[in-house]
């Protein structure tokens, strides 16, 4: 891979003249923030996104030859998607970013079919692949097996809503956060009795982001807190930020992640962080957070009391939650992509 340093005046012309066929398809969700916030940068480094428009849903059996038919079309130099979908075929050298296997591991028997039989033969002659950790990497080579494309890890980007100056949201009582969604890696019922259990002298609320989930409520009833939790329905950005701002504490205790932007979104916000160990967070969080095995009720508990009940450990996570923070910019990932795209173009 070519180093964002080594792009000199040849790489710049280069980046000029390229133009890049982007699967705009892409707008909701965390890969519809990393698109967003990536392909406007690409742009304003000089290259040339052409979205194509593809009518077929990301997901069905039409998308990669939909995809194929409109790469050859567009007289593009490289093909660049911000998600999993490969094409057909390619006229141009095609680049993917496959963030997580999390739904072909949690999404049931239909869904890994469906990743085994009709994407990984697909991505397995893609010129290469992106990814956002380490964690995701191994997993993806995993997947793929021996005779992968080249696969990189361009990490993830904070944006500049999650600032710690500014307003905070206030409750009728101090608040743990979960921000996320509700599927079964999240590992929601371990999270909830974990907060049944802790032993804050204060009454403390769990605030949730989203709309209120029935399935959610009736685990919070089994643990007796369902008093306790503050359902925040949908935030903006900047919204959100006050909402991390005003926490006590973030919780991301998930079974499986590709990235985990919550946690460093919270770190810049200035709020502590507890988290897995395993999957990417505890690569991403780094000593930046307090890490517990997620499989553990008592261990997340434990975290959860340490980390609420410490003031010294709470102001030593929050000045290490800057400085890790910090390390992801969008600037830096979409550097990472130019260079990547750079090197397709030229082979």
């Amino acid at each position: 891979m070519v180093a964002v340093s080594d792009i000199g005046a040849t790489s710049v012309a280069t980046q000029e003249k390229m133009i890049v066929a982007y699967d705009n398809r892409w707008i909701s969700g965390g890969i519809g923030r990393f698109a967003q916030e990536v392909s406007c940068r690409l742009q304003n480094r000089g290259l040339r996104i052409i979205g194509l428009n593809v009518r077929s849903r990301i997901a069905s059996a039409t998308s990669p030859w939909a995809l194929a038919k409109r790469i050859s079309d567009c007289g593009a130099n490289v093909f660049w998607s911000p998600g999993f979908m490969p094409p057909l075929s390619s006229s141009v050298p095609a680049i993917l970013t496959i963030h997580d296997l999390i739904h072909r591991q949690y999404g049931g028997f239909a869904r890994r079919v469906y990743y085994d039989r009709a994407i990984r033969p697909l991505a397995r002659r893609v010129a290469g692949i992106m990814t956002v950790s380490q964690r995701s990497r191994a997993d993806i080579e995993a997947w793929i097996g021996p005779h992968h494309p080249p696969i990189r890890v361009i990490g993830s980007g904070v944006s500049g809503a999650f600032v710690h100056h500014g307003d905070k949201l206030r409750l009728e009582a101090p608040y743990l956060l979960y921000c996320g969604n509700h599927r079964v890696h999240k590992n929601l019922p371990r999270m909830l009795e974990a907060f049944a259990r802790i032993t804050a002298r204060e009454r403390l609320l769990l605030a949730m982001t989203g709309s209120p989930d029935e399935s959610v409520n009736a685990l919070a009833r089994k643990f007796g807190v369902s008093g306790r939790l503050h359902w925040l329905g949908p935030l903006s950005e900047p919204e959100l930020a006050e909402v991390y701002r005003g926490a006590t504490a973030v919780l991301m205790v998930s079974l499986a992640e590709g990235f985990g932007l919550p946690v460093v979104e919270a770190m810049a916000c200035g709020t502590p962080v507890v988290c897995s160990s395993t999957t990417s967070l505890g690569e991403i969080a780094g000593d930046a957070a307090c890490l517990v095995d997620p499989t553990s009720v008592g261990h997340i508990t434990a975290g959860i009391d340490q980390v609420i009940q410490n003031d010294a450990l709470r102001a030593r996570l929050r000045a290490r939650g800057f400085a890790r923070a910090a390390e992801f910019t969008w600037n830096k990932v979409a550097d990472h992509v130019l260079a990547v795209l750079l090197e397709a173009a030229r082979k």
